[in-house]
């Protein structure tokens, strides 16, 4: 009877020891760098990477940049230090991240990019928006809705970004070839908010006249309104995210339309995207996700 007890044992020990390896052997380590936790935008796109981890039942550790191309680069280093599986980078800026992609090509370890791309390094998918058609939605719209005459100016991104590049591209494209309106001035607001509302308070000082702005993304758009607020003047602003404060002045009549991103999508995609790739499934080099104009 004590060797039947003491052989039950010696099994239960040995399948549990098996399920332990099996566990371990197919579980996959991601880890996500993003450029900042500021910003609705942001946060979606880490949860949509949450919930696409849950689902697939393999483990997520993020990690945030603040925005610092240095802090990337060492998030990257300690990644490498751990031995993780797969990376995922939302890079602060596009040409910036070029040597911390390389440092882990050379470590052997994939690098999937998320919304911002790299412009150097071997990366296995990027997934983005289709920031140009966003940006000739924007121009159609403001267009349309001016009957093509008036003053405009347009609130860039951070430079050096894939999404500023792409979005101003397709804008312009559009106003260039299309419009018959006057571009009264560019200025850099980095996707910043405080920084959309300085940029657009010095330009209706010199500008009162603008009929309408373009902001690559709703933070700067929102720090926009403020501006025109302050300056008790009408103008049409558009920018680019789709999300909630912007859906909500929407909603109030203070910004004319943005472009909807999915960010929720494009972090659960990338999660996906990683894991097929460990286990050694065909992915897409490039992976686009649709935009649509949201209006009053």
């Amino acid at each position: 009877m004590k060797r039947k007890k003491f052989a039950a044992v010696i099994i239960i020990a040995l399948c549990t020891l098996w399920l332990v390896a099996c566990f371990q052997e197919d579980s996959i380590q991601v880890a996500m760098v993003v450029s900042t936790k500021e910003g609705n935008f942001f946060q979606e796109l880490v949860e949509g990477a949450q919930i696409g981890a849950e689902e697939m039942d393999h483990s997520l550790e993020v990690y945030y940049s603040n925005n610092r191309s240095d802090l990337e680069y060492e998030h990257i280093e300690e990644l490498i230090e751990d031995q993780v599986d797969v990376i995922i980078i939302n890079p602060v800026n596009s040409d910036a991240v070029y040597p911390a992609v390389q440092l882990a090509n050379n470590a052997g370890i994939p690098v999937i990019t998320v919304d911002r791309a790299s412009t150097g390094g071997e990366v296995v998918s990027h997934i983005t928006s289709d920031n140009v058609s966003g940006g000739r939605q924007a121009a159609t719209y403001i267009i349309e809705q001016l009957g093509n005459q008036g003053e405009y100016g347009e609130l860039m991104g951070l430079q050096g970004t894939s999404a500023a590049k792409q979005r101003g591209q397709g804008f312009n494209d559009v106003m260039i070839d299309d419009s018959q309106m006057t571009l009264t001035a560019t200025l850099v607001a980095d996707f910043d908010r405080v920084k959309g509302y300085e940029a657009t308070k010095q330009l209706l000082e010199v500008q009162p006249d603008l009929k309408a702005i373009f902001a690559h993304n709703d933070e700067m758009a929102l720090g926009a309104i403020q501006a025109m607020k302050e300056a008790d003047l009408s103008l049409l602003i558009v920018g680019f995210d789709g999300i909630d404060e912007a859906l909500k002045a929407l909603a109030e009549g203070d910004l004319a339309a943005t472009i909807a991103q999915q960010p929720k999508q494009m972090g659960s995609l990338a999660f996906i995207t990683a894991i097929q790739h460990v286990k050694g499934q065909e992915v897409d080099k490039l992976i686009m996700v649709d935009v649509k104009l949201i209006s009053q």
